[in-house]
């Protein structure tokens, strides 16, 4: 069977890993051709995925497993912890000592630095995935014909095709016709793994099988580079999470790479101003040099960030995966990248292919696993909201978890471990929900206000 991936990023090149070490397995059954025309050898935006790149290192055990082990170079900082600054104060909250996270450059470096291949986390997965078999084509797919008949084949048309083997074996099968600026390939399944940023998702939902792309945010984003000594003093191995009240911004983050920190800002329709106005908040200029100004230029980006799924991502022997299917929300799209194309093999080497086997097998898990659980996920997020707009709430939460980051064992911090799991996405949002909003907390959280406010509502006569 011959297998087109459209998308060579972490979706597709787990896929098509997950199909190769089966095969090593079960046999050579299937032909992998990986699409994408980007180049994650570039510098800067046009070689990198667009993201802040946190990554849990129980994952890279999961590729490891599946034979693509990541060098040390890969890893440009470890975490340890997370900052969060509200307009109240701010908190240092340690990470959980059994679930460390840490830090990657998804292409080879920004604009301003040196480009090195052994720091793109997405070259390493596509050479991962050319080393066990699969065989990669620069070439974006610009047009996917659907089949004339049942059983018949797909066709992809490419531009600016080239085969890159690696020296792995070539196409032995198929059909590939050569057109005017690229080629047609014939394949019997397709596997969309081209994500929300892509002109491709639009292309699809013409195709007449009901795909409708997921809603997005329109976000902001910025590598900046500062001094490694500085970096190491004031953000060690944390990520400073920033919810100041600003209009637009539900939240801001400052992830520290060697020699850079990624700045994220989170809200719908943010603009490159947005991402200025952020910079220029005291709170924010605090983490950087006192003499710190923003350079001229500097490498920005702003991508599409999924907030709900796809609809109706499967058809017979075609299915959409990554976040151009469905992804946790706000959090962990490499993590969900992995879930679904792992699973997307799974159906794949079983045989299992028609659309109701599709939507039965691989929609329905995806749509638990994640859907359902986003709604708990935009309630958590919209609590938080309100909460760093309400400097009284606020401050009592802050009070809170200092009273609980004086406790030894982490396990005994239930609010200072809610906020973690928030933000790392380390727990379903179902499961964190649910923490949050029992009794117990309830009651503690409530407690905590009360103190508050009598610190501020003293009796008449008494000293401030």
């Amino acid at each position: 069977m011959r297998i087109g991936i459209i998308g060579a990023g972490p979706a597709g090149t787990v896929c098509a890993l997950s199909l190769l070490r089966a095969e090593r397995r079960l046999g050579p059954e299937h032909e992998v051709l990986l699409f994408d025309g980007k180049s994650f050898l570039q510098c800067g935006p046009m070689g990198c995925n667009m993201c802040a790149g946190v990554i849990s290192e129980s994952l890279l055990d999961r590729l490891a497993e599946l034979g693509a082990k990541a060098p040390p170079t890969l890893i440009q900082r470890r975490l340890t912890g997370h900052y969060f600054q509200t307009r109240a104060g701010g908190i240092h909250l340690a990470g959980h000592p059994e679930s460390p996270l840490c830090t990657v450059f998804r292409g080879v470096g920004p604009q301003d630095a040196l480009p090195d291949i052994d720091h793109s986390f997405d070259q390493f997965l596509l050479q991962s995935a050319m080393a066990a078999g699969a065989v990669h084509h620069t070439a974006n797919v610009a047009e996917v014909v659907l089949p004339a008949r049942p059983g018949g084949a797909f066709r992809l048309h490419t531009h600016g095709v080239r085969a890159n083997t690696h020296g792995v074996r070539a196409n032995t099968h198929g059909v590939r016709e050569r057109i005017a600026g690229g080629e047609v390939h014939e394949v019997d399944v397709v596997v969309g793994a081209f994500g929300v940023n892509s002109a491709l998702a639009r292309r699809f939902e013409r195709l007449g099988f009901g795909y409708r792309r997921p809603a997005t945010f329109h976000v902001c984003q910025a590598d900046l580079p500062l001094d490694a000594g500085f970096l190491d003093r004031t953000y060690g191995g944390e990520i400073k999470i920033l919810s100041l009240g600003l209009p637009k911004i539900r939240f801001g983050a400052l992830t520290p790479k060697r020699e850079h920190v990624t700045v994220t800002i989170i809200g719908q329709h943010l603009r490159r101003g947005d991402l200025e106005r952020f910079l220029l908040h005291p709170q924010v200029r605090r983490h950087f040099p006192r003499n710190w100004r923003l350079p001229r230029s500097y490498c920005h980006c702003h991508p599409l960030l999924p907030v709900t799924a796809a609809r109706n991502p499967v058809t017979d022997r075609l299915l959409v995966i990554g976040d151009a299917h469905v992804s946790r929300y706000l959090k962990g799209g490499i993590e969900s990248a992995f879930f679904t194309g792992s699973l997307a093999a799974r159906m794949i080497l079983a045989g299992r292919l028609t659309r109701e086997e599709l939507v039965q097998g691989y929609v329905g898990p995806c749509r638990a696993r994640y859907v359902r659980d986003n709604a708990y996920g935009r309630l958590l997020f919209r609590c938080n909201d309100v909460i760093s707009h309400v400097p009284l709430v606020t401050a009592a939460g802050l009070q809170l978890l200092e009273r609980e980051q004086r406790l030894p064992d982490w396990q005994d911090r239930p609010h200072a471990r809610i906020l973690w799991r928030i933000f790392t996405g380390e727990a379903p949002y179902r499961t964190i929900a649910r923490e949050a909003l029992s009794p117990a907390s309830a009651l503690t959280a409530a407690a905590a206000l009360c103190r508050t406010v009598a610190g501020l509502v003293r009796p008449a006569g008494e000293e401030r």
